[in-house]
């Protein structure tokens, strides 16, 4: 097969939707419609179209029992451009699962994030035995820790971040602006619910070696604790 069709299943295969992905999972998919292409193949198209980036490394050493245990919760921001109906996204995640949600907001007042947080849990699961968070101020609000109160949440409030969390959200927003550059009439919350089908139901955790998806099911809870530590 001549090298411009190899070139043109890996440009597909990296824009589909479930693509932006590392190369690793390009390759794994472009093999799977010309097994001849190598990774030597991928590379070389990965230098000449995808721009590089640097993402910061974190880890967090606790393992939840079980999935729902507990999750954490992180805000984000895109302001740009200016008419954006939403600019601040809410991601809450399953430290167990790795299972991700997120839900837009127009401002980050305790009338807003409650309902949100809300819609989260239902999302994710089940309303969580702890929720972890940095110091958000809205996160922090009485109304916010009555609802922690009468649902026996144990509110843990970092100092520094909620490190899954960010991460996630540093992932997300990769994922979200590769597709904005590709896509560039779209906004991040046209886009945003892709990329959650591609983290959640389609692409495996290096943590756990499971799909997020997968490992939230009761039968494979040993399988994941087991990997995670």
């Amino acid at each position: 097969m001549e090298e411009i069709d190899k070139n043109k299943i890996i440009h597909d295969v990296y824009y589909s939707p479930s693509g932006f992905s590392s190369m690793k999972n390009t390759l794994e998919d472009a093999r799977k419609k010309d097994k001849t292409i190598t990774m030597k193949d991928v590379k070389t198209w990965y230098n000449e179209n995808v721009p590089k980036t640097t993402q910061l490394r974190g880890q967090n050493s606790y393992i939840p029992p079980e999935a729902n245990f507990i999750y954490e919760v992180d805000l984000f921001f895109i302001v740009k451009p200016e008419h954006l109906e939403f600019k601040i996204g809410m991601l809450v995640i399953g430290l167990f699962s790795k299972f991700c949600t997120v839900v837009m907001l127009k401002g980050k007042t305790p009338d807003i994030l409650l309902p949100a947080l809300q819609q989260a849990f239902t999302t994710l699961g089940g309303t969580p035995r702890v929720l972890g968070s940095d110091m958000e101020g809205s996160l922090l609000s009485s109304e916010l820790n009555k609802f922690y109160k009468d649902n026996n949440i144990e509110h843990i409030i970092f100092r520094s971040h909620a490190h899954t969390a960010e991460r996630m959200v540093r992932t997300l927003k990769g994922m979200i602006f590769k597709r904005l550059k590709h896509e560039p009439d779209k906004t991040w919350y046209e886009v945003v619910h892709e990329c959650l089908v591609v983290l959640n139901y389609m692409r495996k955790s290096s943590s756990t070696g499971f799909i997020p998806n997968e490992a939230r099911k009761e039968e494979n809870w040993w399988h994941v604790k087991v990997n995670l530590e």
